[in-house]
């Protein structure tokens, strides 16, 4: 969603920093899990990170580059 915002709001680049999306031993966050909601599983990491891809092709297309 921080992507699409940053896009809406006219950025020229989109940075991603500290955003690693993956499961650190039995850690889906760097804080350790949240208590009172759901946790992303190893797989739901997997399919988001996947995700990435055709949007990185799309802010291409419009010269925006997603690092």
């Amino acid at each position: 969603m921080a992507v699409n915002l940053a896009y809406f709001l006219g950025a020229s680049a989109i940075y991603l920093l500290g955003f690693d999306m993956q499961y650190s031993g039995e850690r889906s966050h760097w804080h350790g899990d949240h208590k009172k909601t759901s946790n992303p599983s190893p797989d739901m990491l997997s399919k988001w990170a996947l995700t990435f891809v055709p949007m990185c092709e799309d802010l291409k297309k419009l010269g925006i580059p997603l690092v």
